[in-house]
């Protein structure tokens, strides 16, 4: 540019001289035509000055040619000049503009985040969004809306806003799963998990109603997840078109993901909540101890209050682990977790005895995880603690009971035998039931051991076994009665049995009893010889009687003969008996 003015000053200044030169041959003062001599007439001597004369003005004229040459291209480099910087400030003001609303998205994008931050439900989050998205004023109407099983249902919950100019119920009617053809399908972004947006409302045919009548000319479809899983959308209406690229769609999807992120933290936080409170109900206390002597507690569920004791007594260090431990069963409890971590063992239970802050006495049943290090050390305990008092005392009263029953059996008059009825594993043999058998202690695992032992000939024993199988496979309790059954013991013993079987099918059990009848039948064997002997004796008795009848009766003949009266009336039969008797 300064070569353009450097030429420019110097072709006028040729032209200012020239000018001035022509003055003075003209004035005729200086004698330049008088000192000329004509050499050719009166005609050339006129024909001189007028020669000079337009010789002078052609060189004005190409001089200001020349001016104006320089002064166009001078003109032409102020003009391209004009037009790059008119398109340079044209720039920089679209730069501004997309600067100021890239300027608005973040803070949108922070406000979003400090919503996150603060709200503590899921309802409460959306809500302060889509106030916050509307709140941009290029934005006309925000929603957020949910899934009613994340991502195969319409949307069934609307979180929505509008603008202050605009009415909210316009934007109410809008249809959120637009499946236009330039438009924001609702399934790619709802199934897919992919946002989708339209920069032209007004070219979408199902919109551009609602756009020449909102005003808005863009809109995007956002995906929100939970767990992995698409559950709603963060729906967005923009006043500009061409609103939704490049780092504000960015910026907008960035959003989205943070949301899904809250999502996904609020989800954990409620059922991390649910569990504390299910906890906090339960008789399970959270510990978590440090590998260290009196095991320090390093954490602790509140519900420990139910022993009378607060978790700051013990995250305070006033009172260790091992303080509530009983006192008989803290060695013990020592020597086992020494024990468990020697052996490099993950897990462990244990069974031990507590006090209360009451000094009451409990049982507690202590599940807990050791966890350590990279190098194999033990950092610290997780342990799950739980009042097992009642349990405790139900199986005391169990076991008194069983042995009780055990001591009833063992001397009761019957044998008991208790097995399974899929596979005949014995599970409980009385002493009584192995006596009467004549059977050594211990020998009865199953049923094949029973015939087996109780029955050694090969051939009573196939026998007894099919009569007794088929019996039971009839399901006729009748038939699972044996009484007096012969029984000839390993030890040569003679005895007679009544066996029964009861089955259990629901519990898959087999109650089995058996009852040494020997006495009963050797006394039915000496009964049934005496009743034999009596059973002679009558008749010889009734055959003397029956002779002394005869001969009664034949003496009352013949004095009835001799015209004398009977002297044996009994002799007599009924109907004379009565005559004769006065």
């Amino acid at each position: 540019m300064g070569i353009v003015l450097v030429m420019l000053a110097a072709a006028f200044s040729s032209v200012c001289a020239q000018g001035v030169s022509i003055e003075e041959g003209v004035a005729g003062d200086a004698p330049v035509v008088s000192d000329v001599q004509p050499t050719g007439g009166d005609d050339v001597a006129l024909a001189t000055p007028l020669e000079n004369l337009l010789a002078h003005d052609s060189s004005i004229g190409l001089g200001w040619l020349a001016a104006g040459g320089v002064l166009l291209v001078v003109l032409l480099a102020f003009w391209g000049q004009y037009r790059r910087l008119r398109r340079r400030l044209e720039r920089m003001a679209v730069l501004a503009e997309s600067l100021e609303r890239q300027k608005k998205i973040y803070t949108l994008l922070s406000q979003t985040n400090q919503a996150i931050g603060r709200c503590i439900d899921r309802d409460g989050l959306f809500n302060a969004v889509v106030h916050i998205a509307a709140a941009h004023d290029e934005i006309r109407f925000a929603s957020i809306g949910l899934t009613a099983t994340g991502g195969t249902s319409p949307i069934v919950r609307r979180h929505a806003k509008s603008a202050e100019d605009v009415d909210p119920e316009v934007f109410q009617a809008l249809p959120l799963e637009t499946e236009g053809p330039s438009g924001y399908p609702y399934a790619e972004a709802v199934l897919q998990g992919n946002y989708s947006v339209s920069n032209d409302l007004l070219a979408d045919a199902q919109l551009k109603d609602t756009a020449a009548q909102t005003g808005a000319r863009a809109a995007g479809l956002f995906p929100l997840r939970c767990a992995g899983r698409v559950v709603g959308t963060f729906h967005l209406y923009a006043e500009p078109p061409g609103f939704f690229q490049g780092d504000v769609l960015e910026t907008l999807a960035q959003i989205a993901t943070d949301l899904s992120f809250a999502l996904d933290n609020l989800e954990r936080k409620n059922a991390l909540t649910t569990v504390t409170q299910v906890v906090e109900a339960s008789p399970v206390v959270l510990f978590r101890w440090l590998p260290q002597a009196g095991w320090p507690v390093a954490y602790v569920s509140e519900n420990v209050a139910r022993w009378g004791y607060a978790a700051a007594d013990f995250l305070s260090g006033d009172l260790a682990y091992s303080d509530i431990i009983h006192p008989e069963d803290r060695p013990r409890v020592e020597v086992e977790v020494a024990a468990q971590i020697n052996a490099k063992e993950e897990a462990y239970l244990q069974k031990y005895r507590i006090r209360t802050a009451d000094r009451e006495t409990l049982w507690v049943e202590d599940r807990s995880l050791l966890v350590r290090d990279a190098t194999g050390n033990v950092t610290h305990f997780e342990g799950l603690v739980v009042d097992v008092t009642e349990r405790e005392r139900i199986d005391a009263e169990s076991q008194r009971r069983k042995a009780l029953v055990e001591v009833l059996l063992a001397h009761a008059p019957i044998g008991l035998a208790i097995s399974t009825l899929s596979d005949g594993r014995r599970i409980f043999v009385g002493q009584r039931f192995e006596a009467i058998y004549g059977v050594p202690t211990g020998s009865l695992n199953d049923v094949e051991d029973f015939f087996e032992q109780v029955y050694p000939d090969p051939e009573t024993r196939q026998a007894i076994r099919d009569r007794v199988l088929t019996d039971i496979a009839s399901g006729d309790p009748a038939r699972m009665r044996w009484e007096d059954l012969p029984l000839l013991t390993r030890a040569g013993a003679q005895r007679y049995i009544s066996a029964s079987n009861i089955p259990l099918p629901d519990q898959d059990l087999m109650i089995s009893t058996v009852q040494d009848v020997t006495e009963r039948h050797e006394v039915l064997a000496r009964l049934a010889e005496q009743v034999e002997e009596l059973r002679r004796w009558q008749e010889a008795t009734l055959g003397r009687e029956l002779r002394s009848l005869e001969l009664k009766q034949e003496v009352n003949a013949l004095l009835a003969e001799a015209g004398q009266p009977p002297r044996y009336p009994s002799a007599l039969p009924e109907a004379t008996r009565n005559a004769v008797t006065p």
